[in-house]
């Protein structure tokens, strides 16, 4: 269930459900709930049960989300995208530039 869990973890965390709630708090904890009883590696699933003790903040941070000066920097993809094209830039011995949230 790892590319559910993460989809629906970039869809609670991310801007997009800011204003217009796209994934409940109920949601993201029934994804991982189901996550946590399919687990067969020791390390996930103490992960997993780590973050189902977490309900409270995840309740609290979507209320923050839905305030109107909520950070934009919650929005997975704006300093997630740069890192991995430095890293593929340095992987493959061409840097081109040095990419930043801003510059992409």
């Amino acid at each position: 269930m790892f590319d559910e869990v993460i989809r629906v973890f970039v869809r609670f965390a991310g801007i997009r459900n800011r204003g217009q709630v796209l994934v409940e708090v109920a949601e993201l904890f029934g994804v991982l709930d189901a996550a946590e009883r399919r687990s067969r590696r020791r390390a996930v699933t103490d992960i997993l049960s780590m973050l189902l003790r977490c309900r409270a903040q995840a309740d609290e941070l979507q209320k923050t989300m839905l305030e109107p000066d909520f950070l934009l920097a919650m929005e997975p993809l704006i300093p997630a995208m740069p890192a991995v094209l430095n890293e593929w830039s340095r992987q493959i011995g061409r840097p081109a530039c040095s990419w930043t949230p801003r510059r992409f």
